[in-house]
């Protein structure tokens, strides 16, 4: 295999699959909108009445036509292809995909409250969600779920959304499921429940040191500014003098939320943002109420998919120079949307004002080209970063999102291809979940996070078994020609992959409280947030 070749399957390798997940984000980021204190309004939009054209003709259609035709998705689709035309965010949702995709932003959905795994085709419990239904059961991490409702779900080839489907369900509705535990001879059998299980949009907030805060935000949901101020309180009980903010791969939620955030960095009225439409009047959006951390040195992380929301705080700490936006250049989307009811029990969400920084900068990419140029820009542009790794910074001159004030590149490192090759396969969690579900004894001396993150250590022993489930101690001892993974080149990242393994326990243990202090250790965001916040007071 030639150089070249053999970079670009590489690169191939290290870039495939999250480049995939930042094109589904970018097909996703539809939810930063504007969140009335009212429910949407009802409108009688695309109801078929005589003065209706799109319903006429397929009242024709249905009657007159001379082959059968499912007249609903012809319906649907003429819709599609009216938003076709309008910008990349405005979008008609079906009443199947409307709970769906609110469910984040409610910041709650009815279940039994458990994050699962399919490891060895069969449902494994990764961790009970804090206050739901299965953890108030005693339903523990590592459980493996055997039968629902008195049906088999193991070795038959289940998938994530079967499980969903049968474990999801309103609330006060029951569930039985039978479980096998290691260390108990015989199933366990649970009748769940069913109840509201809350989503928390605050993913991470602990110590990095005995001053540097750090608070994870995965999206702006109905209580994320609630959520945020309880974790910093907290944080500032444990010493916190300065602050490190995640907004990497945030891709929105509700505008409020982020204005609300904004508050709380921000000191007296301060202009936050200001929305304006043709059919909308500007609104302008200030600071008014006592921040909880207006004074104390703040970093914000960001990177190419955080989105809307994320660039409305981002625009406006680094509008008045509150923060050091560290990171890479976000996604570029400054359009507000607003969700209307419509009568078939679906809703479309439209595009009804553009939002400015306080210093009056629209940082929306351009959709004049259409919505598949305008996703594929995006991909183009991360492609284009990552080729440029390290040099990307001096020739950005993209007038779109936020540029950071520190730019951090893509690693492109073999190291970190062979990290990226792992993780991406699954290999590292699906071993982590295996392992744990099968030594949950192993892991009982830890009390807390805290305890688990300062004294764990993977051993060695773990370590091999992890090559050994994997296969890639059968890779290295015959390895093909060209591949990456190579007894030494392995060797060299063995390090790493046990941080990631011990991440990953963690999370079994201790849900996010024990996963992301570990597996962030090392990062290079948050490495160039504690070089900048050392030179601050």
């Amino acid at each position: 295999m030639s150089d070249n070749k053999r970079s670009q399957e590489n690169r191939k390798i290290a870039i495939y699959i999250p480049f995939l997940l930042a094109l589904f984000l970018t097909l996703g980021i539809g939810i930063g909108y504007l969140m009335s204190s009212h429910a949407p309004e009802k409108v009688s939009v695309f109801t078929r009445t005589e003065d209706d054209k799109v319903g006429e003709i397929l009242n024709y259609i249905q009657n007159r036509y001379v082959d059968t035709v499912n007249t609903e998705e012809l319906y649907n689709k003429a819709i599609n292809e009216i938003f076709a035309n309008l910008d990349p965010h405005s979008m008609y949702i079906s009443p199947d995909e409307l709970a769906a995709m609110n469910e984040p932003l409610r910041g709650h959905f009815e279940g039994i409250g458990v994050e699962f795994f399919i490891v060895d085709d069969t449902i494994t419990i990764v961790s009970t969600i804090e206050g739901g239904p299965s953890e108030g059961l005693g339903i523990m991490s590592g459980d493996k779920i055997v039968a629902i409702n008195d049906s088999n779900v193991a070795g038959i080839g289940i998938k994530n959304q079967d499980v969903i489907r049968k474990l999801k369900g309103p609330a006060d509705t029951r569930v039985r499921v039978s479980i096998l535990r290691s260390g108990v001879d015989s199933l366990l059998h649970f009748t769940i429940t069913r109840g509201s299980v809350n989503i928390a949009s605050v993913d991470a907030a602990y110590m990095v040191n005995d001053s540097v805060g750090y608070i994870k935000i995965s999206r702006f949901a109905a209580n994320t500014h609630e959520e945020f101020v309880k974790a910093a309180k907290k944080l500032k009980e444990r010493g916190m003098k300065k602050l490190i903010l995640d907004l990497r791969d945030n891709g929105g939620g509700y505008l409020d939320q982020a204005t609300r955030m904004a508050d709380e960095f921000l000191s007296g009225e301060k202009l936050l943002v200001y929305t304006e439409g043709r059919a909308m009047d500007r609104r302008n959006y200030r600071a008014g109420s006592p921040g909880v951390w207006e004074e104390g040195p703040l970093v914000l992380l960001i990177n190419e998919n955080s989105a809307s929301a994320s660039e409305i705080l981002a625009g406006a700490l680094q509008d008045w120079g509150r923060a050091t936006i560290i990171g890479r250049r976000s996604f570029g989307k400054a359009l507000v949307q607003e969700e209307y009811s419509l009568q078939n029990g679906g809703a479309m969400r439209l595009t009804v004002a553009k939002y400015y920084t306080p210093k009056g900068r629209s940082i929306q990419r351009s959709y004049r080209n259409g919505t598949e140029e305008y996703r594929n820009e995006h991909y183009d542009r991360v492609i284009d970063e990552y080729e440029h790794s390290g040099e990307y910074a001096t020739h950005d001159t993209a007038s779109y999102g936020i540029k950071p004030d520190v730019y951090v590149p893509f690693d492109t490192s073999l190291q970190r291809q062979i990290l990226n090759l792992l993780l991406n396969r699954g290999l590292i969690s699906r071993f982590s979940y295996h392992y744990f579900s099968n030594h949950r004894s192993d892991f009982a001396s830890y009390e807390n996070a805290d305890d688990f993150v300062k004294n764990y250590e993977v051993p060695e022993d773990v370590y091999l078994d992890f090559l050994s489930y994997s296969g890639l101690d059968t890779m290295t001892a015959n390895p093909e020609k060209g591949s990456i993974i190579t007894a030494e080149n392995l060797e060299t990242v063995k390090p790493e992959i046990k941080k990631y393994l011990k991440a990953y326990f963690g999370k079994q243990l201790f849900y996010y409280d024990g996963f992301f202090p570990v597996y962030y250790r090392g990062d290079p965001f948050i490495k160039a947030a504690l070089r900048t916040l050392e030179g601050e007071s």
